[in-house]
């Protein structure tokens, strides 16, 4: 606060004030910042990380949209505006939309997008769509064969399809992965927080 003409700090003051909570002034700066500099990569993906944070699913939407149409956005950048955009239309109902949004980002830099593989899983469960769930997950049990995040997942869904057969053969190995393959309780709900992986670039 005390230099206001300092860009940067003025950035990372609307960040904290963000993560605070402290919506309005984080939004009054937010939006100071983009008169001056519309095309910065970083201020644009923070506000709409702060959007998403006050369910504020449209304006959010524009925003990740606005900094996808800017030139030259770094391949990290794009995968966390577009699992935001597959969360908005999982948040607003449009369950398919979600699904076909978060496909091609469930991997990145040969890593789970374990925001986009919820999202995605999220969608069909909602649409009582199991046997996709599988399907969608079965490429993915087979490169990541040792990642109890996946496979736990993998053993849900004919579970909640009420095929206990094919839920006792995907959980077979458990020596594999270890206490963390238990099924345990569902996941909640993915909801939108303020900072989710990948982060911007900075």
């Amino acid at each position: 606060k005390a230099d206001p003409k300092d860009a940067r700090t003025q950035y990372y003051l609307a960040e904290a004030l963000s993560d605070l909570e402290q919506y309005p002034e984080a939004d009054q700066l937010y939006r100071r910042l983009l008169e001056k500099t519309p095309d910065d990569l970083d201020i644009l993906a923070s506000f709409g990380l702060s959007q998403m944070g006050q369910r504020r699913f449209d304006e959010a939407g524009k925003t990740f949209r606005t900094l996808l149409a800017l030139p030259e956005v770094p391949d990290n950048v794009q995968v966390l505006a577009r699992t935001q955009l597959a969360l908005i239309d999982l948040q607003k109902g449009n369950y398919s939309a979600a699904v076909e949004a978060a496909r091609p980002i469930l991997v990145f830099r040969d890593k789970l997008n374990a925001q986009a593989i919820n999202i995605a899983l999220d969608a069909l469960k909602k649409q009582n769509r199991f046997a996709d769930g599988v399907a969608l997950l079965q490429p993915l049990t087979e490169k990541f064969a040792s990642d109890p995040f996946v496979h736990a997942r993998y053993i849900e869904l004919p579970v909640r399809a009420g095929d206990k057969d094919r839920a006792r053969i995907a959980a077979a190995p458990p020596s594999k992965f270890g206490v963390r393959t238990s099924l345990g309780p569902p996941d909640p709900p993915t909801t939108p927080g303020p900072h989710e992986p990948p982060p911007p670039a900075r």
